[in-house]
C-alpha cells in the first residue's frame, strides 16, 4: 500500500488537515521532474539546467511550509494537552487526600498500591522496555514500506513501572468500597488517547517527511533527505528525543492517574483496559475513513463482478428502449452471461441428441467438446468456472472407456478423471509461480530490469528495443502474466514525462505487451500454453531443445516487432523528453541470492532431465526444488502461496480433464483419421501450415490458454498418424504460433493488461486501432519465422 493512502487511513480523522500534504510534495516532485526534462529537451542534452531546478527550490519551499505547519500544530495541541494533564493530577491529589482522611475518620488502614504513586510523584522515570519498544516502532515505520496497521500495541506497550522506591504494598485492604469518580476516569481515558493520538501524529508526520525525501531523492538525483531530516526534522521541538520522552512522561501519569480514579491495583490490568478503550476510539474514528477506502477499493474490482451486476441491473430493469428504423420497441434486458449461455446450452443439447458419431461416448465427448469450447471462447462464465464443469459432465456423461472399448462405470471413471487432472505439469507450473513470486518479492526482477534500462540512455530507438529485450527476457522467466506489469512500473517515469497522446509512449507500451507475448514463448515455464504442450507431447520436450527452437524464433519476432513500431510509431522523430531509467544501486542481500542459486540451479536441473530421467521421472519432480527451498526457508509465506495465479492452474487441470475425455472416448483418434484423409497427399509442412494458420486466427480471437487446450490435442493425434508420427514437431510449432498471436486486445494477458493502462488523466495509451496497426502484422511474421526457422530447427533436431 502506498503511504498516501496509508496516511489517509491511519491518520486521526480530526486532525486530517494538520498532516503533511504528501501527495503535493509529490506532485511538486514530478513536476520538477516534467519541466527539467523538458528543458533538456528543448535546449540539448548538454544544455544548463537552471538553477532554481538544480537546488528543487519549489520543493525545498513546500517542505519547509510543511514543517512549519506541523511544528505550529503540534506545539499549540501539546500545550493544550499538558495543561489537562496538570489538571487532572491535581485533582487526582484532590481524591487521594479526601480518600486519606475519610479512612482516617473510620479509623481504617489505607494502603495504596505503590505504583498509583507515579501520578503525583517526581521521580517518576519511563521505564527502559518503553524506551526500546517505541524505538523500535519509529524505525520500523521510517525504514519499511510496510503497510501501517491501526495496532495499539505499537502505541503503547505493556507499561512495568519502575520507581526508585524499592518496596511494593500490597492492595488497598480496606473494609469499605471507594465510589469511582467517573469524571475523572473519563478525562483520563480521553487524554490517553489524545496523548497516543499526538504521539502517533508526530511518527506519521516523521515518516511522511522520510518517505517523501526519499521519492525526491530517487526522481531528481539530490540527496536532499539525509540534510533536511538531520538539519531541520531533528531540529524542531516535535521530532526531538527530549519531546517525545515528555510526552510519554505525560501519558504514563495519565494512565496510572486511570488507575488510580478507577480502583484498578493491578497495573497490567489498567494498561490492557485503556488500550481497549483506544482500540475502540479509534475503531469508531476511522471508521468513516475505511468505509470510505473500501468503497473506492471495490471500484477496481467490479470488474470481477460485472455479470453479477448485469443480472441485476436486468431485474431492476426488465426491458430496454431501442430504436430500429424510426420506431422505438421495447425489448427483454437479458444479461450477456444468459445471452450466450442459453444458446450454448442449446447447441450442447442438440449435439446429445443427434448422431454425429458411430459411438455413443463419442457422440457424448463430442458435445461436451463443443460445450466447453463455446463457454471458453465466449467466456460465458469465468474459463475456470468452465474447467470445473468438466470432470462432472465427463462423469455423468460417461465418455471414458477401458482398453476394451467398454464405458467405465461412475465411481471408476471417478477416479480416472481426478486422477487425470494432477499431473507433472501442474506441479512444474506450481515451481513456475514459486520462482515468479520470489523474483517479484524481492525485487530481483526490478532490479535486474532496471540496471538493463538504465544502460539504455535516452534515445528512443535504444530505450524502445531495451524495454522489448528486457520484457522477453522478464516473461521467459516469471511469465508474460506478471512481467508486464512490471515492466510497466518501470516505464512510469518515462511516461509521466511525455506529452498526452505522444508516438513514444504508446510504442512503448505497445512494445511491451507484444515483447512479452513474444517472451510467452520462450521457456517452458514462460506462459500456461507451454505448460500444456509440454503435457501432450510424448516424449516431453527437454528444456535445452526447447531453447534451441524458442529462442532463435522469439529474437528474430522481437526485431521484427522493434522494425513495426519504429515504422508505424517513429518515435525517434518526436521531441521526446530525455529521462532516463534509473538503476536500483541497493546491494543484493543473501535472500536475492539464495533465491538466484536455487532458480539457476533448478533450470539447470532442467535442461539436464533427459539425462537423469531415472533418478528424477519427470520435470515436474524437480519443480519441487524451489517450492521447498522458498517456502521451507520462510521466503515465501502461506500469503504468497495463496496468491499463486489458481485460476489458471484450474483451467489448466480442466485442459487436462476434457484431453483424457477426448482420448478416451475415441473422439480424438476419429477426428484426427478424418483430417487425415483430407490432408491425404499433403507434405509435412503442408500439414503444418493448414494447423498454423488455423492456431494463430483462432489464438488472436481467444484466450491464448484456450486455444491450445482445443487445438493442440488434435494437432497432436495428428501428427501421430503421419508416416513418419512428426506429432511434436507440430504441436511445438504450434504452440509457437499460440504464443505469437497478438493482434488484438484479447489476445492473451500482456493485451489485456496494455489496453487497460491508462495516465495521469485517466485516458488509455492504447487503442483497439493499435493493436491492430502493429500487432496484425507481428503476428503475421512470427508465424512465419515458426512455420520456417522453427520447423527448420526442429526437423534438424530429429522432430
Amino acid at each position: 500500500m502506498k503511504f498516501g493512502r496509508q496516511l489517509e487511513l491511519n491518520a486521526n480523522p480530526d486532525w486530517l488537515d494538520h498532516y503533511i500534504a504528501y501527495s503535493r510534495l509529490k506532485k511538486i516532485t514530478y513536476q520538477e521532474e516534467r519541466t527539467a526534462a523538458e528543458h533538456l529537451s528543448t535546449h540539448g542534452t548538454d544544455a544548463e539546467v537552471p538553477e532554481s531546478l538544480k537546488k528543487s527550490e519549489a520543493f525545498r519551499e513546500g517542505l519547509e511550509q510543511e514543517l512549519v505547519r506541523i511544528v505550529s500544530f503540534y506545539e499549540s495541541t501539546e500545550t493544550e494537552l499538558f495543561e489537562r494533564v496538570d489538571q487532572l493530577l491535581r485533582r487526582c491529589r484532590d481524591e487521594r487526600i479526601r480518600r486519606e482522611q475519610e479512612a482516617d475518620e473510620k479509623e481504617e488502614t489505607l494502603a495504596f498500591p505503590i505504583w498509583w504513586e507515579g501520578a503525583w510523584s517526581e521521580t517518576l522515570e519511563l521505564p527502559r522496555t518503553q524506551h526500546q519498544s517505541q524505538s523500535r516502532t519509529l524505525a520500523r515505520l521510517s525504514e519499511h514500506d510496510e503497510e501501517i496497521r491501526v495496532e495499539t500495541a505499537s502505541i503503547t506497550s505493556d507499561r512495568e513501572i519502575h520507581f526508585q522506591h524499592s518496596g511494593y504494598a500490597s492492595a488497598a485492604t480496606s473494609v469499605f468500597e471507594l465510589s469511582d469518580d467517573d469524571e475523572l476516569i473519563d478525562e483520563a481515558r480521553q487524554l490517553f488517547i489524545a496523548l497516543s493520538e499526538l504521539e502517533r501524529y508526530v511518527e506519521l508526520n516523521r515518516t511522511g517527511f522520510e518517505k517523501i525525501l526519499k521519492k525526491h531523492d530517487k526522481v531528481r538525483e539530490t540527496s536532499l533527505r539525509k540534510w533536511f531530516m538531520d538539519g531541520r526534522v531533528g531540529s524542531m521541538r516535535p521530532f526531538q528525543r527530549v519531546s517525545l520522552n515528555a510526552l510519554r512522561l505525560r501519558t504514563l501519569r495519565v494512565e496510572i492517574a486511570h488507575g488510580f480514579a478507577a480502583n484498578i491495583d493491578n497495573q497490567r490490568k489498567n494498561a490492557a483496559l485503556l488500550r481497549r478503550h483506544l482500540r475502540e476510539r479509534i475503531t469508531i474514528s476511522r471508521n468513516t475513513v475505511w468505509r470510505d477506502m473500501i468503497n473506492r477499493e471495490r471500484m477496481v474490482s467490479t470488474v470481477d463482478v460485472a455479470e453479477q451486476a448485469d443480472i441485476e441491473a436486468a431485474m431492476d430493469r426488465p426491458r430496454r428502449e431501442i430504436t430500429l428504423f424510426g420506431r422505438s420497441f421495447l425489448v427483454p434486458n437479458v444479461p450477456r452471461s444468459i445471452l450466450l449461455g442459453v444458446p450454448c446450452l442449446v447447441i450442447f443439447i442438440v449435439l446429445l441428441c443427434v448422431e454425429t458419431f458411430s459411438t455413443l461416448p463419442e457422440r457424448r465427448c463430442f458435445a461436451l467438446l463443443v460445450f466447453a469450447s463455446l463457454f471458453w471462447a465466449f467466456e460465458v462464465i469465468p474459463l475456470f468456472a468452465t474447467s470445473m464443469l468438466i470432470p462432472l459432465l465427463v462423469v455423468v456423461l460417461g465418455v471414458l472407456r477401458d482398453a476394451d472399448g467398454h464405458q467405465l462405470p461412475a465411481p471408476i471413471a471417478t477416479k480416472t478423471v481426478f486422477g487425470s487432472m494432477f499431473t507433472p505439469v501442474i506441479m512444474l507450473l506450481l515451481g513456475g509461480f514459486a520462482i515468479a513470486a520470489a523474483f517479484s518479492k524481492y525485487h530481483i526482477a526490478r532490479r535486474i530490469a532496471a540496471v538493463v534500462l538504465s544502460k539504455a540512455g535516452t534515445r528512443p530507438p535504444v530505450v524502445l528495443l531495451a524495454n522489448l529485450l528486457v520484457a522477453a527476457f522478464l516473461s521467459m522467466w516469471i511469465s508474460n502474466v506478471a512481467a508486464p506489469v512490471l515492466c510497466f512500473s518501470l516505464l512510469e517515469p518515462v511516461l509521466r514525462s511525455l506529452p498526452a497522446s505522444s508516438n513514444y509512449g504508446k510504442s512503448l507500451v505497445l512494445g511491451i505487451a507484444l515483447a512479452s507475448n513474444v517472451g510467452g514463448m520462450m521457456s517452458p515455464i514462460s506462459s500456461p500454453q507451454n505448460m500444456i504442450a509440454l503435457d501432450i507431447m510424448k516424449p516431453a520436450v527437454s528444456w535445452g531443445e526447447w531453447f534451441a527452437v524458442a529462442l532463435p524464433v522469439a529474437c528474430i519476432s522481437l526485431a521484427i516487432v522493434w522494425i513495426l513500431l519504429m515504422l508505424v510509431y517513429r518515435p525517434h522523430r518526436e521531441n521526446a523528453a530525455n529521462i532516463a531509467m534509473r538503476r536500483h544501486d541497493e546491494p543484493f542481500g543473501w535472500r536475492q541470492y539464495f533465491i538466484i542459486v536455487v532458480t539457476v540451479a533448478t533450470v539447470i536441473l532442467w535442461c539436464v532431465e533427459s539425462q537423469i530421467k531415472d533418478y528424477v521421472g519427470d520435470m515436474g519432480v524437480l519443480a519441487i526444488i524451489p517450492l521447498a527451498c522458498f517456502f521451507g526457508t520462510g521466503l515465501l509465506t502461506k500469503e504468497d502461496f495463496n496468491n499463486f495465479l489458481w485460476t489458471v492452474i484450474m483451467l489448466a487441470m480442466g485442459g487436462i480433464a476434457l484431453g483424457q475425455a477426448v482420448n478416451s472416448s475415441g473422439l480424438l483418434k476419429t477426428i484426427a483419421e478424418l483430417i487425415s484423409e483430407m490432408e491425404e497427399g499433403f507434405s509435412l509442412w503442408a500439414v503444418l501450415a493448414v494447423f498454423a494458420l488455423l492456431m494463430m486466427v483462432v489464438a488472436t480471437f481467444v484466450s491464448h490458454t484456450v486455444a491450445a487446450l482445443v487445438i493442440l490435442p488434435v494437432v497432436n493425434e495428428v501428427g501421430n498418424s503421419l508416416p513418419d508420427q512428426h506429432a511434436r514437431l507440430l504441436v511445438m510449432v504450434c504452440v509457437l504460433i499460440c504464443s505469437g498471436a497478438m493482434g488484438l486486445p484479447v489476445s492473451g494477458f500482456p493485451n489485456m493488461t496494455a489496453i487497460m493502462l491508462e495516465d495521469s488523466m485517466g485516458r488509455n495509451y492504447l487503442r483497439t486501432l493499435d493493436f491492430i496497426k502493429v500487432g496484425v502484422p507481428a503476428t503475421f511474421f512470427a508465424t512465419v519465422t515458426a512455420v520456417s526457422v522453427g520447423y527448420g530447427i526442429l526437423l534438424a533436431l530429429g522432430f
